[in-house]
C-alpha cells in the first residue's frame, strides 16, 4: 500500500484500480461521438443489445468477444453509448 499525500491515508489497491477506471461518457457529449473516440483510441467497447446492432464494429476493425469469461457471452455493465445501467453488454475488442 502507497501512502497518497492528497488523500492524507493510505490507498487500498482496490481503491487505485476504482481510481484509474474511466468514468463513462461525460454530459452533454453524443454517444455516437463518445464511441468513436474511443474506437480512435483502440479502447474496448461495452454495448447493451439496443446499442450494439448501431455499431459497425468490422468497419471499425473490431471483433465480438464471445466468450468473456469461460461459459459467459456477456459482461454485466454500464453501456457505453447509452449508459444504462446495469445491463448485459457485448464486449467489442481492436482486432489484433
Amino acid at each position: 500500500m502507497r501512502f497518497n499525500r492528497f488523500l492524507s491515508r493510505t490507498l487500498h489497491p482496490e481503491d487505485r484500480l476504482r481510481m484509474s477506471e474511466a468514468k463513462g461518457r461525460p454530459l452533454r457529449v453524443v454517444s455516437g461521438s463518445w464511441i468513436s473516440d474511443l474506437v480512435t483510441l483502440g479502447k474496448a467497447i461495452l454495448l447493451c443489445d439496443h446499442c450494439a446492432h448501431k455499431f459497425n464494429y468490422k468497419e471499425a476493425g473490431y471483433v465480438v468477444v464471445r466468450q468473456v469469461v469461460p461459459g459467459y457471452n456477456y459482461v454485466i455493465s454500464k453501456c457505453d453509448g447509452c449508459k444504462s445501467n446495469p445491463v448485459q453488454c457485448t464486449l467489442h475488442q481492436k482486432r489484433r
